[in-house]
């Protein structure tokens, strides 16, 4: 039976692009004031740096590069990079439903949370969006030493929380991180695709938001899994 849920953070708690599309929004102004005056060439910038970006999955000195290359020749990457740094926490945004299903879950569930990238800038976003608290264990991989998809930091999250794997389900929205992981450390995998549907060969649930999320856990739930 399941007793455990564990989250990623980006794009899973989080609304991933609709932070990057806001964040670009106003950065792209801090790099060129006259984009608020031309409407249509702030969209193509915008829209074009999405895609660069993956939609908030890629590291911003490589997006930085490709707008100094295409757009602004003189532009200065490294003082821009530390100006993202600065603000990037302004413009996070929780998932749709997030936290009211949390608060349904912890009735029934443990709760954390495994999330990848450097711990500054994870807690940073994390208490920008007040869900500090609501997630134990809470493992971020700089601090760990180890990212998704090492099993390791999956085994030790399940340790903390003192259920076996096979007791734990894994939701995340990045297939070859988080749904990889979870299979290799033998979690439930539940594949988070919000708004749309991942097309896999593997026979894994996958849930569009959180209403979809809460309605399969409970329907597992009740067939005693």
């Amino acid at each position: 039976m399941i007793k455990g849920i564990l989250f990623d953070f980006d794009g899973t708690i989080s609304y991933r692009y609709q932070a990057a599309f806001e964040m670009y929004h106003w950065f792209l102004e801090q790099i060129d004031p006259n984009l608020k005056e031309n409407l249509l060439r702030k969209e193509e910038i915008l829209q074009r740096c999405l895609l660069w970006d993956q939609y908030g999955t890629i590291n911003k000195r490589f997006v930085l590069e490709k707008l100094k290359a295409k757009y602004y020749p003189n532009l200065n990457i490294e003082d821009m990079y530390i100006l993202w740094y600065q603000h990037f926490h302004e413009h996070q945004y929780l998932m749709p439903g997030v936290k009211e299903v949390l608060e349904r879950l912890k009735e029934n569930y443990q709760i954390g949370l495994i999330t990848n990238g450097p711990t500054e800038s994870q807690m940073t976003k994390i208490k920008a969006l007040g869900m500090e608290n609501n997630f134990y264990p809470l493992f971020v991989s700089q601090s760990f030493g180890c990212a998704k998809p090492d099993s390791r930091i999956y085994l030790a999250a399940v340790k903390e929380m003192g259920l076996k794997p096979e007791e734990v389900v894994f939701v995340g929205d990045t297939f070859s991180t988080d749904i990889v992981g979870a299979i290799r450390a033998g979690l439930v995998p539940i594949w988070f695709c919000y708004e749309r549907r991942g097309i896999t060969s593997l026979d894994i649930a996958q849930v569009s938001d959180y209403t979809e999320l809460e309605k399969y856990l409970w329907e597992i739930r009740e067939k005693g899994k």
